[in-house]
């Protein structure tokens, strides 16, 4: 018999993943906040709420494999993306958020 060891999301589309030590699962549903978030690249026009905007929209690991050297933490209801030098930023994971990070995040 097969065993699940750990179960994992990915908050921010593209970036490092989160373990989960308690999730719901339910038939026919994904994670509630598995890819709920998702950072443009600046020239493709999101659409409003992200609606069925093309993933080139987004900054993803498959053009910027360097993505992975990102860390992740959630923290008194904020989740935290830090980059490879250390520097943090805050994501309030209530509200409209649409503009998250600039481009110094990625230098």
């Amino acid at each position: 018999m097969n065993k699940i060891e750990f179960i994992y999301q990915y908050p921010i589309k593209g970036f490092p993943r989160e373990k989960l030590d308690v999730v719901k699962l339910r038939a026919n549903e994904g994670f509630s906040e598995d890819r709920k978030y998702a950072l443009s690249n600046g020239p493709i026009k999101v659409n409003e709420n992200g609606h069925l905007s093309p993933c080139q929209a987004f900054q993803r690991m498959t053009i910027r494999p360097d993505l992975s050297m990102f860390k992740l933490e959630r923290k008194d209801g904020l989740l935290q993306l830090i980059t490879p030098s250390e520097k943090p930023l805050q994501i309030e994971l209530e509200g409209d958020s649409t503009e998250l990070l600039s481009e110094n995040y990625f230098s």
